[in-house]
Formats: C-alpha cells, structure tokens, sequence
C-alpha cells in the first residue's frame, strides 16, 4: 500500500477523501508491489494556483533513476472535483517516474527522456510533451472510477 504523509488539509473536502484517492489511483496504475515501495508527502499550500499558476504539482524526491519518494503539492482550496482530478493527474506523473518511463536530467539540451528516447523539453509547447499528454488522457477516467466507487 502506498505511504501517504499528509501536511496541512484541504479546506473544502474531507482530509481522508485526497489520501483514499491517492491510494485508489496508485493500485489503479502500479503494481501492488511498486506502490508497497512508493513514499508520497501531500502537501497543502494557499494560494498556489493564484500566485503560481498551479492547482497541483509531482516533484521527485530522490535522485535515483527510479525514484520511490515523491512530493505532491496541492492548492488547499481546490474544490472536491479539481482537487481529485488535479492528485489523480500528478500520480499519473508518479507512475511515469517510478516505472522508468520519464526522467529528468539537471543538464544539458535534452533534460528529460521519455520511454527512452532524449525530449528538449524547451522546444516542445507544455501541452504536447507526451508525458502531460498522457497525464490529461487518463486522469478523468481515473477520477470518474473513484468518484462511482466512493458513492
């Protein structure tokens, strides 16, 4: 089972709702035991979407080439349905991380690759990097099955 560490609380939905999807979504995308090894701290902050532009961010932890801890921030006054939609989209980014299919780089022209291959992440317009592509495919599924599950 994933390790959830939560920091602050949300302001509008319950504080166990985000760690039950969490879960709920790391089982959906990761083996059982990919998850039992995965570490993620959820953290709540005011005003991240208004100051920077975010409702939610993946950031690794540990600098391995298949990371295992993680940093979820989240804007604490998302509404329910943003604020599921927004973790089921970041844990897409976990998976991708965990599992070797994205990486990050500190240097050079190439700092990322995807499924193997080197991404110039600066040439590449946000919205057609394959890894937000992917993340946008699938998080309205995954939050759909969560909220008809939940019920």
């Amino acid at each position: 089972m994933l390790n959830i560490r939560q920091f602050g609380a949300p302001t509008k939905v319950a504080p166990e709702l985000p760690r039950m999807a969490l879960r709920y979504y790391s089982e959906r995308l990761m083996s059982k035991r990919l998850c039992s090894n995965i570490s993620v701290r959820l953290l709540y902050k005011k005003g991240l979407l208004k100051n920077n532009l975010l409702e939610a961010s993946c950031v690794c932890e540990d600098d391995d080439n298949r990371p295992r801890e993680f940093t979820i921030m989240a804007d604490a006054d998302l509404s329910k349905r943003k604020l599921l939609m927004s973790l089921a989209h970041e844990m897409i980014h976990v998976k991708q991380y965990a599992t070797g299919q994205l990486k990050y780089y500190l240097r050079g022209p190439a700092r990322c690759q995807w499924l193997g291959k080197p991404v110039n992440d600066d040439s590449i317009p946000y919205p057609d990097l394959p890894w937000e592509k992917e993340a946008w495919t699938k998080e309205v599924d995954l939050y759909r099955e969560f909220i008809r599950i939940k019920r």
